[in-house]
């Protein structure tokens, strides 16, 4: 319906020489680009959703471990020393997750800007093909 409604709009403007469906066909690919765009952003943010609940889950099932691991029996400076190592453990691998997730967003992010941005070239290139067509 958008495109109809932007065919019959285009067309009601009768610019010599210019064939309105050439336009259509720019405008068709325009929203397409938008949409491929939109599409490579919501699969990101899934991929993005996705790594943050494993990282909580993850971190759940150690918390418990740990109060699990800080309750039982055993000499106090031997526990402290392991629960210092599991911190650490923890910190590398809440780093690592974090470098992951920026990844993530920054090839999200990139891959939809160059739809975008290729999309753009395009079609200031059929523009001038179309426009270059009226004067010949």
């Amino acid at each position: 319906k958008q495109f109809s409604d932007f065919q019959k709009s285009l067309a009601q403007f009768k610019i010599p020489g210019i064939d309105p469906d050439q336009w259509v066909k720019v405008y068709e690919q325009n929203v397409a680009a938008v949409t491929q765009a939109n599409q490579t952003f919501l699969t990101g943010m899934q991929a993005f959703a996705e790594k943050q609940a494993a990282m909580l889950q993850e971190s759940m099932k150690n918390s418990e471990a740990a109060i699990k691991e800080a309750s039982e029996a055993g000499e106090p400076t031997a526990k402290a020393a392991h629960q210092v190592e599991r911190a650490k453990a923890a910190y590398e691998k809440a780093l690592a997750d974090m470098n992951e997730i920026s990844e993530i967003m920054t090839k999200t992010n990139a891959e939809a800007i160059d739809v975008i941005n290729k999309r753009i070239n395009d079609s200031f290139a059929e523009v001038q093909s179309i426009l270059s067509e009226k004067k010949s």
